[in-house]
């Protein structure tokens, strides 16, 4: 027993500093809160919003507002003029059926802004008809021709 105290108090520190490193490695920074990040955005601040953005979505288990901060992120995309990127995290949000149960509201947001950057591309009309299309089939009591006429009128 004293052989074994001895050696755990000569291996202490070094195996205490090393259990706390491989820690912070594998944990690294506390991810950012749905605050944090959305006053990134709403100051402006288009780079760190999108970083804090996505690493309040990434969280494991979902937090609450993820479909939000994907939105917010494409929408730093946009500001930054990354048009691409923009439409292919509006793409994903609404392909993403738990994020449409979640948060019906933010998906549809993500249908309008979509269909806002389709809008300003002439040659398409066709996905711009797909995409009101899809529109009404998944997102429930959007199937009006007030949503259709809000949609084309955008």
């Amino acid at each position: 027993m004293k052989t074994l105290t001895f050696h755990v108090q000569r291996f202490w520190p070094p195996v205490f500093l090393f259990t706390v490193s491989i820690a912070l490695l594998c944990h690294g920074a506390p991810a950012p809160t749905w605050e944090a990040a959305s006053s990134l955005f709403a100051k402006g601040r288009w780079a760190d919003a999108e970083k804090a953005l996505d690493a309040y979505a990434a969280q494991t288990p979902a937090p609450p507002h993820r479909a939000e901060a994907f939105v917010l992120e494409a929408r730093c995309r946009e500001k930054r003029r990354d048009v691409a990127g923009a439409r292919k995290i509006y793409e994903s949000v609404i392909r993403d059926d738990s994020l449409r149960r979640a948060s019906p509201a933010a998906v549809a947001d993500a249908y309008n802004r979509l269909h806002a950057l389709l809008a300003a591309d002439a040659k398409a009309a066709p996905a711009r008809r797909r995409l009101v299309d899809d529109a009404k089939r998944r997102i429930p009591g959007q199937d009006s021709e007030e949503f259709v006429l809000r949609f084309i009128l955008k």
